[in-house]
C-alpha cells in the first residue's frame, strides 16, 4: 500500500531517477533538440515542445495549490503554448527544460514540507494525479521522439 510520504520519492524516481517502468523524465528528453522539440509530424495534434510546456503547467497548478497562493488554473488550450518561453527554438527549448527543472525542485521542497507537517492538509489526489499525468505524457514524448528520429528514413 503507497504511504504518503513515498510520493516525493516516486516524483524523484519519474523526473530523474530509475522508475518501474523504464526512462525518467530527464533520461527521455536527452537527445532531443530544439528542432526535434518543436516539430509538428502530420497526424499529430502537439509538438514534444508543447507537451513539456503542458506538463509544466499542471505541476505549476499543483505548486500554488500547495503554496496556497490562489492563483486560478490555466484554460486546458492555454497549458500547451510555448511563446512565454522564447521566440527562437533554442532558447524556447533550454527555457521550457530549465522551467521543468525548477518546477521539480520546488515541488519536491513542498510536498517535504507538508508531509513533515502535523495535521498536513496536502491535495494527495491532485498530487498523485499529477505524476500520473507526468508520466502520461511522458509516453507520448518517448513516442514522438521515436517517430521524430524514425522520420527521417521515411520522409513523413
Amino acid at each position: 500500500m503507497e504511504k504518503k510520504s513515498d510520493i516525493p520519492e516516486q516524483f524523484e524516481a519519474v523526473y530523474e531517477g530509475s522508475p518501474w517502468y523504464g526512462k525518467s523524465i530527464c533520461k527521455v528528453l536527452e537527445g532531443i533538440d530544439p528542432a526535434m522539440a518543436f516539430r509538428r509530424l502530420p497526424g499529430h495534434v502537439h509538438t514534444i515542445a508543447e507537451l513539456l510546456a503542458h506538463m509544466i503547467s499542471w505541476k505549476q497548478v499543483l505548486v500554488n495549490r500547495l503554496e496556497k497562493n490562489g492563483k486560478p488554473r490555466p484554460r486546458q488550450k492555454d497549458t500547451y503554448l510555448t511563446a512565454g518561453y522564447g521566440s527562437a527554438p533554442e532558447a524556447a527549448w533550454r527555457n521550457l527544460k530549465q522551467t521543468l527543472d525548477d518546477q521539480h525542485r520546488r515541488l519536491m521542497v513542498l510536498l517535504g514540507t507538508a508531509i513533515g507537517a502535523e495535521n498536513s492538509k496536502l491535495p494527495w489526489k491532485m498530487t498523485r494525479g499529477v505524476l500520473q499525468h507526468d508520466v502520461y505524457h511522458l509516453g507520448q514524448i518517448a513516442l514522438l521522439k521515436k517517430a521524430i528520429r524514425l522520420s527521417q528514413y521515411y520522409f513523413f
